[in-house]
């Protein structure tokens, strides 16, 4: 499809120390990787870390995938963007997301309706920034939607939607709420693995937190899955839904998949074959030339 920007990577790296870090970061910019997503959990902060790893680079992208609009106000996060986009020469991204109920239990956050929460959120995001100096760049904006009133507010208020753990069904669904005019970025677990057995049980592992997830599963039973998928931690169909495995050819054609339903963008999460806790490098270098 027409305006399709190059492939993003999104990599839980909190088990790296800082040079570890850094150098992830300019092996991704090596492999010729557009944008680094960073996370917001309960591990580093996403916007310093985000300085940091902009300092470091000089193309590559930082994203937030998602800052959490729970833990820090609208002027903060206004603030906070702007900055990194007028001293990165507009090489930040800022995703925003309201996580999930539990996430914010944890944090101690009265939950909100996400609806709700995001409309106020961006009027008050709105009001702060009419005094704030503007960068010549400044940040695009997206929001993690899934379902259509979150797609709805994305195409109106917004640069565009992230997706994540979704199918190309949903890519095209998404694509249609959206329009044409708005960017579509799609998250992708990738994993190089032909055997089946192995494959399979390295990505229920790491999709397990998700399939327990009632909002997830509500998106999933749309795209043609049943209720007897979220089973036992996943069945084989949701995990092959979920997990673009095999060889870099098969890898490759999940990817284009996503990119001919609509994707502007696709984010990799790369899984590992073999334990570690950086991403598998030989992968990204053959998606990602």
């Amino acid at each position: 499809m027409e305006n399709v920007e190059e492939t993003g990577v999104l990599f839980f790296t909190d088990k790296m120390d800082g040079a570890s870090l850094l150098e992830y970061a300019k092996r991704l910019e090596g492999c010729g990787v557009h944008t680094l997503w960073l996370p917001e959990l309960l591990g580093r902060e996403p916007f310093s870390t985000a300085g940091a790893l902009l300092a470091n680079t000089e193309t590559l992208r930082i994203g937030t995938g998602i800052a959490n609009v729970y833990v820090r106000d609208a002027s903060s996060m206004v603030a906070g963007s702007r900055t990194l986009a007028e001293l990165s020469d507009g090489r930040f991204e800022l995703g925003l997301g309201v996580s999930n109920i539990g996430a914010s239990a944890t944090r101690g956050y009265k939950w909100i309706p996400p609806l709700q929460k995001l409309r106020q959120y961006f009027d008050e995001m709105e009001i702060a920034s009419i005094e704030m100096v503007k960068p010549p760049t400044p940040p695009r904006l997206f929001v993690a939607a899934h379902g259509p009133r979150l797609l709805e507010f994305s195409a109106q208020r917004t640069d565009g939607a992230l997706t994540y753990l979704m199918t190309s069904k949903h890519t095209t669904y998404a694509r249609k709420v959206l329009g044409k005019d708005k960017k579509l970025h799609v998250g992708q677990f990738v994993l190089a693995c032909g055997d089946p057995v192995l494959a399979r049980k390295i990505a229920r592992k790491a999709v397990k937190y998700y399939v327990s997830l009632d909002y997830y599963r509500r998106e999933w039973l749309g795209q043609g899955l049943e209720p007897a998928d979220f089973e036992n931690d996943g069945s084989d169909r949701l995990i092959d839904h979920l997990v673009a495995w095999g060889d870099v050819k098969e890898i490759r054609e999940r990817l284009d998949s996503q990119r001919k339903a609509g994707a502007n963008h696709v984010i990799l999460i790369p899984l590992n074959a073999t334990p570690g806790i950086e991403p598998d490098y030989n992968l990204l270098n053959e998606i990602c030339k």
